[in-house]
Parts: structure tokens; C-alpha cells; sequence
């Protein structure tokens, strides 16, 4: 296989996050919603087409993590100042952020180094979070918002109890269950 081809996944994951940079000059229209749509696609691909090349390295799995938190530290900043929201809705997603922080402070403590796992259940986090967005946007639907708030609470929890848990790193750990 090539050197180019074992790239492919860095690159697409570096794209991502120079794509979401880009977010912060288009707060809505038709160009915020190309990126956006282009940015949800490269983070199913990268880890895809990672591990059908078998290129999968602890390289990658930081710079997706980066990539991730960079696309949904932008939209954030694009979207929540606009959103209302009941306060005790607001309460749970700090709550939800505060035991992601606590999660990545006990691996960085615990292992010296950035750790953030790519659960099911943090995928699954992603992906709601993707579908959120527009979906949210065309129904008005809170019903969605407080399943994508369960899962991201589920997630979150379980992730802090992997670091806990966990007696090396492991970014691939699927579940805690297995």
C-alpha cells in the first residue's frame, strides 16, 4: 500500500477540521450547510476508510478526536448563543460536558497523555449530535432533544467509568460491557 493511501484518513480528518474553521464565516445559508453536511461525511469516512486500509494509529484516532471536538466546539458557538432553551436543558448539558472534562482529566492523569475513547456510545453521541442540528431546525422537535441528551449522558458516564477502569490506554474500547 502506499504511503499517500495510509494518509487518507489523516488528511480527511485534517480537512475536517480547517472545514470547521471555515463554519465561523458562514452562520447560516446555503454554505454553512454544504460544510456542515461535508464535515458529518468525513467523520464516518476517516475512521472507515482507516481501518479498511488497516492504517489505524494512535496518530489518527487523536487528530479525529481533535477534529470531532473542533467541529462541535464551532457549530456550538454558532448555534447556542441563538438557542432557548429551559434552564434545567442547559444544566444537563454542562452537566454532560463537566463529566466529559472529568473523563479526559483522569486519562491525561491516569496515563499522561490526551485520551478520549471511541465508544459505540460516543459515536452514537456524534452521530445524534449531527442529525440534531437540522433535524431540530426543521421540526422544532424537543422529543429528539431530550433522547440525544439521554445518549450523550450514557455516553459520557460510561466513558468516565472506562477511564477509571481502564489499566492502560485504550482509545478503541468499544463498551464498557465488552
Amino acid at each position: 500500500m502506499s504511503y499517500v493511501v495510509r494518509l487518507i484518513p489523516n488528511i480527511i480528518s485534517g480537512i475536517r477540521i480547517l472545514l470547521s474553521l471555515t463554519l465561523l464565516f458562514f452562520h447560516s445559508g446555503l454554505g454553512f450547510w454544504i460544510v456542515y453536511f461535508i464535515c458529518g461525511i468525513s467523520d464516518m469516512l476517516d475512521g472507515y476508510l482507516a481501518r479498511k486500509f488497516q492504517v489505524t494509529s494512535k496518530q489518527g484516532e487523536v487528530l479525529d478526536t481533535i477534529a470531532d471536538m473542533t467541529f462541535l466546539a464551532i457549530v456550538g458557538m454558532i448555534v447556542l448563543p441563538s438557542t432557548v432553551l429551559p434552564i434545567w436543558i442547559w444544566s444537563m448539558i454542562m452537566l454532560i460536558g463537566l463529566i466529559r472534562v472529568c473523563a479526559m482529566a483522569i486519562g491525561y492523569y491516569k496515563f499522561h497523555t490526551f485520551t478520549s475513547i471511541h465508544t459505540y456510545g460516543n459515536k452514537l453521541t456524534g452521530f445524534a449530535l449531527f442529525l440534531y442540528l437540522p433535524f431540530f431546525l426543521l421540526n422544532n422537535s424537543i422529543f429528539f432533544l431530550y433522547t440525544l441528551l439521554a445518549i450523550a449522558l450514557l455516553s459520557a458516564v460510561e466513558e468516565l467509568l472506562l477511564q477509571c477502569l481502564l489499566k492502560e490506554v485504550s482509545r478503541n474500547k468499544k463498551s464498557i460491557f465488552f
